[in-house]
């Protein structure tokens, strides 16, 4: 898959390798077509609190952000082509795995697709809209983990 680039701002312990398989599970799932282009990264607490505040007026840090390619400041090849951006905050991926009593991977994996969810168009502004966007991600993560809630 060369439409999926990964970047590991605060050395964090996984690979793109770990994440291509979760795109690629997504979009089988989701029938979007792999030659979309998405960008995951692994960023710092502080990183995210600044994006957050930046871009949604909380000062305070969240554990994902998900940025479509028109709402990105990344420069996509053609915005047809690309999905946008995950961002990850791996210090709140680790807490968040510590108090849900689940492995870095499984919290790193959940938020991963919840991002990719947000990238599909998929929203839990609604009750409605949230239904279904858990749904998704239940179906894609079991998928990928097995996952039951």
């Amino acid at each position: 898959m060369k439409s999926f680039f990964f970047k590991n701002f605060v050395k964090a312990p996984f690979t793109r390798d770990f994440f291509k398989k979760i795109v690629v599970v997504f979009y089988a799932t989701t029938k979007i077509s792999s030659k979309k282009i998405v960008l995951l990264a692994l960023i710092s607490d502080a990183e995210m609190k600044k994006l957050n505040r930046r871009y949604r007026a909380k000062n305070s840090t969240t554990d994902v952000l998900s940025f479509r390619t028109e709402e990105s400041e990344m420069r996509f090849p053609k915005e047809d082509e690309s999905l946008g951006e995950v961002l990850i905050s791996y210090s709140q991926a680790k807490k968040q795995a510590k108090e849900r009593g689940h492995s870095v991977a499984r919290e790193l994996t959940i938020l991963a697709v919840h991002g990719l969810a947000h990238l599909a168009g998929y929203t839990h502004d609604a009750d409605r809209e949230a239904k279904k966007m858990g749904k998704l991600e239940k179906k894609v993560l079991k998928e990928i983990i097995g996952y039951k809630s």
